[in-house]
């Protein structure tokens, strides 16, 4: 993978899943698998042929990425970090979208991304046994509109950081001290552009590099992560 085999690296210490577009080995230029490079062979499926160019996916109508979500583990995670790229160029139709995260079980388990279009917000939701923590963001976004940006999340039991383009934005606390597990079945799993349990598609917003961590990336981690893929997308 190209930000693993050249320097500055990204951190691979606790990495369960990374996709890498722009590397030929994780995703060739066609095909319907993007394959995770973290050693862990946890591959995600193409649905619905997103358009890709220049090494990056657009997902558009009914487009979106779906895994199994094994990979966060069989016990709850006091400590989880997500990476991703995205350009967001939100316009119709309205409302809220999902970005990615996971769903199971008719919403009784749940860690997701949302963007609000109609407040131009960065939101993130978590949900395990009946304790909904709603809205722990409401980053506006407006600002990255038409631009690749390179978002950051960590979760250390209960505390909530936010990162854009290395710089931490957002932290917040709330009554959830544990990230739920996803392994065991019933409707859901792992979706990008996707809630697998309401149908909420993102349908517009263009992905190339995604990272999960069952860790607390740390600020020089999210620092030396960003370094790693700036240059790639001219930031």
């Amino acid at each position: 993978i190209m930000a693993l085999s050249h320097s500055p690296k990204i951190v691979t210490d606790g990495l369960v899943l990374c996709l890498d577009a722009r590397d030929g080995k994780s995703y060739s230029g066609s095909g319907t698998t993007w394959y995770d490079r973290s050693g862990n062979g946890n591959n995600v499926e193409i649905i619905n042929g997103p358009s890709f160019s220049n090494g990056e996916f657009t997902l558009d109508a009914d487009a979106d990425f779906r895994a199994g979500s094994n990979f966060m583990g069989t016990t709850d995670a006091t400590n989880v970090s997500y990476s991703f790229s995205m350009k967001f160029n939100w316009g119709t139709p309205t409302g809220y979208k999902t970005i990615f995260g996971f769903q199971q079980s008719l919403f009784d388990k749940v860690a997701n991304f949302v963007l609000n279009t109609n407040q131009d917000e960065l939101e993130f939701d978590l949900r395990t046994g009946g304790t909904l923590n709603r809205d722990i963001f409401n980053y506006n976004m407006s600002s990255y509109a038409n631009q690749t940006v390179l978002i950051s999340y960590t979760f250390n039991s209960g505390e909530h950081k936010l990162y854009i383009n290395g710089d931490n934005v957002s932290t917040q606390s709330r009554s959830l001290s544990t990230f739920p597990t996803f392994i065991e079945g019933g409707i859901g799993g792992f979706c990008v552009g996707n809630n697998l349990a309401s149908a909420r598609r993102l349908q517009e917003g263009t992905f190339s590099h995604i990272l999960v961590y069952l860790k607390t990336l740390t600020p020089q981690e999210i620092q030396q992560n960003y370094k790693a893929i700036k240059g790639r997308f001219g930031l």
